[in-house]
């Protein structure tokens, strides 16, 4: 017996898509497989997909990669799991879009049989559940009986699924997963059927097998809270925070606390340095709005007047001790360096500013370092989220102390 690539195929079947299958599966893999690389071209149909299994996440995979070539297919769902109940039935028609292949018996290759003469393309799994450890098992032969009965066969190898969602796993995680599809597959020599399907099946099985060692995975992406860490540990982040600080004391509306604290969360051992950078910038910026003077404040934004007479009355009744205030008070530190008194030294205000608002920086990194290292599992796979969270509440936040002061 042989199996050979025809010449050419039918154009791709486009059979209506169910209609949760784009909202709600594709943001999904797309989240989950990254990157969700597909080599080689994918043929149309009408033909029989047959992918090695691995985990859930085979079939909305390898829909999606179908789906990026313009290629539908009809995947089989095992009938005593997927229609066993409401719910896996609601997700196995709607979500899905998969027929009921039963586990024994030839009811599944006459439904795939069904589909095919109906120009729908389908996929299956003849290993006919998931592997436990990653390995291919023996294929049976409902593939190689299609294949026997006139049926192109298409082999596909999927690698990464087992890491997103592994056997016995309730949720999935990110990794990089990649589906590579082979040359398409069609049986020229005449047999007796059933010696036929199971020769056939065996050759469609080696050719995933081939496909599956050949493919290999690519490096999973950094993930947010990683490349947040490293940067948090170089020079950069030091001169970042430092610079936010300067640009704090001057004008920018934002205090340099929200740099540190998203910093610290993904590398706590990194609080000293940056405080440390954190009252450097700000000192440095202290003097710099002493030099420039009051008349920056009239375009500083989110200054409002009530801030600034506060700021004034604090300073012409407790000298370079009004700064003690500030920290907690809502009003920004440049609302005091740039009306400073002349009676007032630059040298004890420059102190104050240091303790009081070196006080709150690293208050603030106190309290996202020991967050960092207690929910470190969870920032490893949603600090992004996380963190979007933080800077809302924040603007939130600020809003309102901007808002109380106006």
């Amino acid at each position: 017996m042989d199996l050979v690539a025809p010449l050419r195929l039918r154009a791709p079947s486009r059979a209506p898509r169910p209609p949760l299958l784009r909202p709600v599966l594709w943001p999904l893999v797309a989240w989950f497989c990254r990157p969700l690389l597909v080599c080689d071209d994918v043929p149309g149909g009408p033909v029989v997909y047959a992918a090695n299994h691995a985990s859930h996440a085979d079939t909305p995979v390898i829909l999606r990669a179908l789906a990026r070539h313009g290629v539908d297919a009809a995947p089989a769902a095992a009938e005593d799991y997927w229609f066993a109940g409401r719910a896996r039935v609601w997700v196995a028609r709607r979500v899905i879009g998969a027929f009921p292949f039963p586990r024994h018996g030839h009811e599944g290759i006459a439904r795939a049989e069904q589909l095919l003469a109906r120009g729908r393309s389908v996929l299956l799994f003849p290993e006919g559940t998931r592997s436990c450890d990653g390995e291919i098992a023996r294929f049976r032969c409902g593939v190689g009986m299609l294949a026997a009965r006139g049926a192109t066969v298409v082999p596909v190898a999927i690698r990464g699924t087992r890491d997103v969602l592994p056997k016995g796993a309730r949720l999935p995680r990110r990794a990089p997963v990649v589906v590579s599809f082979g040359a398409p597959m069609r049986l020229e020599a005449a047999r007796p059927e059933a010696a036929a399907a199971s020769e056939a099946a065996v050759i469609v099985e080696r050719r995933v097998r081939a496909l599956h060692a050949s493919t290999s995975l690519p490096a999973p992406r950094a993930t947010w809270y990683r490349r947040v860490h490293l940067f948090a540990r170089s020079r950069a982040a030091l001169w970042t925070v430092f610079a936010w600080a300067v640009a704090e004391a001057l004008w920018l509306p934002i205090v340099p606390d929200v740099p540190v604290a998203l910093l610290v969360l993904a590398a706590p051992l990194r609080a000293p340095m940056l405080v440390f950078a954190a009252i450097a910038g700000t000192t440095v910026g202290g003097v710099l709005a002493v030099a420039l003077g009051p008349a920056l404040l009239a375009h500083a934004p989110l200054v409002t007047d009530r801030m600034v007479d506060q700021a004034a009355t604090w300073l012409a009744a407790d000298g370079a001790d009004a700064v003690a205030r500030q920290p907690w008070s809502g009003i920004p530190y440049k609302a005091f360096a740039l009306q400073l008194p002349p009676d007032v030294t630059l040298g004890s205000f420059l102190a104050e500013t240091a303790l009081a608002r070196g006080a709150r920086f690293a208050q603030v990194a106190v309290v996202f370092a020991v967050s960092g290292i207690c929910a470190r599992p969870i920032l490893r796979r949603a600090y992004a989220p996380i963190a979007v969270g933080a800077l809302a509440l924040f603007a939130v936040g600020l809003a309102r102390v901007v808002g109380a002061w106006s």
